[in-house]
């Protein structure tokens, strides 16, 4: 298999249009060209290879993709041989020029290792090889392709090469053209079948589906050549003697069609989607440089407002630095300084009492003496150190005001190197002024505070004696001496002033980098003005408009839709709610014509009284059904004083049971419950479970007869397992051929009996 990515590109309009207008070759397709070609540079440098859409051939082998290319391009490209020729990737990009030249063929790097015109040796692999060369292909060019799919004529469908790879990338489907090769090489209902056939994509989902053609090897011409307008004129003519001229009209059959769908299709694609998307990028290329010349500075040097710019700028970040130097002062010496300070002043007077001349030469009676020798002496030092890294900070600062850096200014006056040069020796000359005479203060305010706070005490007897000093006070005088000095700005306006003043070359160290972004936004903004980009620009905002109403109607009738469903499940939910109150009353409402045609007059008076009725309810015997049951749960339930309930020997069964379940619940005086020989299974059973155990003094339960079995069986084993059938001493489940589990009934043989119940009393 073969990918081949043609490039079509302009010729002079008209060439490749036929006597009647008919596209004969790509050719026709120049006047698209026109403008691209101008930009070709310019898109490929700016929009970091961003390219025009390309057609990709793609088919089996010897389907006759050459043979196609050849004649929609109408120049023998391609070689030809009765083997395989083509099994690698050709690039054909057709260009006029005035000089005339013969054609000739590129072939692309073929860096996966497959050959032109293999031998009989080459390799298992070769064919996933050639599908993986042309994966490569399609994802490198996804976005901007539109293919054709060749496919030789009476070959299956489930088996094709091409639909392979249209199987794996579906995305291909929309914008690919089938194209039927050899059709006169079968006959004509194998070419309609295969144009019908709706096992295949390209019929049913792409929207150009095939076009099919015939093209015989062509004869020479006078040179030699290839007579590809004989080619042509052939297969016109055969479609016509064939019967198939109506799929010549309809634009499915020969070239000639295939060049005009060709042409249409990305043609389309390239107005539609290629340059809107490209003026898009274009667009936001322009944003970007026109932002990035902006970051690196302004005004521009030649600009008389550079020099006020220039000083606000300065003084805004001499400002700004203020804080930074302060925190970096105390981090870097005011900490240390104190530190030192404090360990200065331990280590001289010690931790107990000195020799009288040894206290005399550490702290005289004025305050002098080897203890302010000493920490004059690191302080002094520390403040020595406050100029270099000031120094440092503010160059730093400085220069860093340049492009790329958050936080900066509008002028970067990190762009300026002779003015930088200029301040920043105006800064450390006012800078060591400042130190030198901090110096002095600072050996002042170690003598005068160590006269304040310093005091000795004499042991005379001893001859010896201690100096009492506040260190940490003493640290304190010394750092805020310091402090006063750091917290004030180093570069102040009037020297800012005089330092621009000075500067007289105002040379930007981004010349080059400024020029190369300007000469790229001037190539930019050349291609946005070309005619085909004018034309999106200003429909595009029509367009966008129209996009965004769209997109607000999708919206609202997006909500609407969303409101209805709200709506109608809301009336959903209350006719729901509706329904189950007018259930609920219905099952509470006791219907006592009804209630007597089930159990008959006697009994139907019985339950009249309600709770005030405390016998024994014997209804058994009455053919009362699950229907039944519905009808007498709302006067059962009122029968709260029963103290025993003969309902056995009926029809009822699980649903039945469900119905009079809530009303056993209420009857909490029950002793005896006679249910026997009705329907009930194991889902009536577990109904019946949760019942019982709410019955607190019921003392016999009969359920002989049923349909009970293994599982609604361990239901009671479970209730009597965890004491929730304390009062129950006799239990019938006699007649139960459900419950066959002889393990389960030894169980709960077991089970009884460890609870204190007699098993003469438990039957299965």
């Amino acid at each position: 298999m073969a990918s081949i990515a043609t490039d079509a590109s302009p010729s002079s309009p008209g060439i490749g249009i036929g006597s009647k207008g008919q596209k004969t070759s790509v050719k026709a397709m120049s006047p698209y060209f026109k403008d691209l070609d101008l930009i070709k540079e310019p898109y490929a440098t700016a929009l970091g290879g961003w390219k025009p859409p390309v057609v990709i051939v793609f088919g089996a082998e010897s389907a006759g993709k050459s043979t196609i290319l050849e004649r929609i391009s109408m120049f023998p490209l391609l070689p030809k041989g009765s083997g395989i020729c083509t099994r690698l990737p050709i690039l054909v990009c057709l260009r006029s020029a005035e000089a005339d030249m013969s054609h000739h063929l590129t072939v692309k790097k073929n860096e996966e290792g497959l050959k032109v015109n293999p031998g009989a040796n080459e390799p298992e692999t070769m064919e996933q090889d050639t599908h993986a060369l042309l994966d490569k292909w399609v994802e490198e060019t996804k976005g901007r392709a539109i293919y054709l799919a060749i496919r030789q004529a009476g070959t299956n469908v489930a088996t094709s090469q091409a639909h392979r790879v249209l199987s794996r990338h579906d995305f291909m489907v929309e914008n690919t053209i089938g194209v039927l090769t050899k059709c006169d090489d079968v006959r004509n209902r194998i070419i309609k079948r295969t144009l019908s056939d709706e096992a295949d994509v390209l019929n049913t989902q792409s929207p150009h589906k095939y076009v099919v053609t015939s093209n015989p090897p062509a004869e020479k011409d006078a040179l030699g050549d290839p007579d590809l307008e004989a080619q042509a004129e052939a297969e016109r003519q055969f479609f016509k003697e064939e019967g198939l001229g109506d799929l010549v009209e309809n634009g499915q059959a020969t070239c000639d069609a295939l060049v005009s769908k060709v042409c249409n299709v990305y043609g389309e694609y390239l107005l539609d989607t290629w340059i809107p998307t490209t003026y898009v990028l274009f667009h936001a290329k322009e944003g970007e440089l026109v932002g990035t010349i902006a970051d690196l500075g302004r005004p521009l040097p030649d600009d008389q407002t550079l020099p006020d710019a220039v000083v606000d700028a300065t003084t805004t970040l001499a400002n700004g630095f203020v804080d930074g130097q302060l925190d970096s002062v105390v981090e870097n010496v005011l900490i240390p300084l104190e530190e030192e300070v404090m360990a200065t002043i331990e280590a001289q007077v010690g931790p107990g009492e000195m020799k009288l001349s040894l206290l005399e030469q550490t702290l005289r009676k004025n305050g002098e003496g080897a203890l302010v020798d000493a920490v004059t002496k690191v302080a002094t030092a520390k403040v020595g150190e406050i100029q270099t890294l000031l120094e440092e900070g503010l160059e730093r600062m400085l220069r860093g005001d340049v492009a790329g850096r958050a936080g900066g200014t509008t002028a970067r006056i990190g762009r300026f190197d002779a003015f930088l040069e200029i301040i920043l020796a105006n800064a450390k000359a006012a800078l060591k002024e400042k130190v030198d005479a901090l110096v002095g203060q600072v050996a002042e305010c170690c003598r005068a505070s160590i006269r304040t706070l310093a005091s000795r005490t004499f042991n005379l007897k001893a001859r010896s004696g201690r100096i009492v000093v506040d260190a940490k006070a003493v640290a304190d005088a010394v750092t805020g001496s310091i402090l006063d000095v750091a917290a004030r700005p180093m570069v102040d306006g009037a020297l800012v002033a005089a330092s621009v003043k000075a500067c007289t070359a105002w040379t930007e160290n981004c010349g080059d980098a400024r020029k190369k972004l300007e000469k790229d936004l001037c190539r930019v903004r050349k291609v946005l003005a070309l005619e085909l980009f004018q034309r999106e620009a200003e429909e595009r905002p029509a367009r966008l408009k129209a996009e965004e109403e769209a997109e607000a109607i999708r919206k609202a009738k997006a909500e609407e839709e969303a409101e209805a469903i709200r709506k109608a499940k809301a009336e959903e939910e209350a006719e729901a709610i509706r329904k189950a109150k007018a259930e609920e009353k219905e099952r509470n409402t006791i219907h006592w014509d009804a209630v007597e045609r089930v159990v008959g007059k006697d009994k139907a008076d019985q339950m009249k009284q309600g709770e005030g009725f405390t016998g024994t309810l014997d209804i058994c015997k009455k053919q009362i059904t699950d229907e039944g049951c519905k009808i007498l749960a709302p006067a059962l339930i009122k029968m709260t004083g029963l103290t025993r309930l003969d309902f056995d020997s009926n029809k009822y069964g699980d649903e039945g049971l469900q119905f009079v379940a809530p009303a056993l619940r209420t009857m909490t005086n029950l002793k005896e419950l006679y249910l026997h020989y009705n329907n009930i299974g194991d889902e009536g059973l577990a109904v019946l479970s949760n019942v019982v155990s709410a019955i607190p003094l019921l003392d016999v339960l009969a359920l002989t007869g049923n349909k009970i079995g293994n599982v609604g069986c361990q239901c009671l084993l479970e209730l009597l397992e965890n004491d929730s059938l304390q009062s129950l001493t006799v239990l019938d489940l006699k007649r139960n051929p459900n419950i066959s589990s002889k393990e389960l009934k030894d169980k709960f043989y077991r089970v009884w009996s460890e609870k204190g119940k007699k098993t003469n009393y438990l039957y299965f």
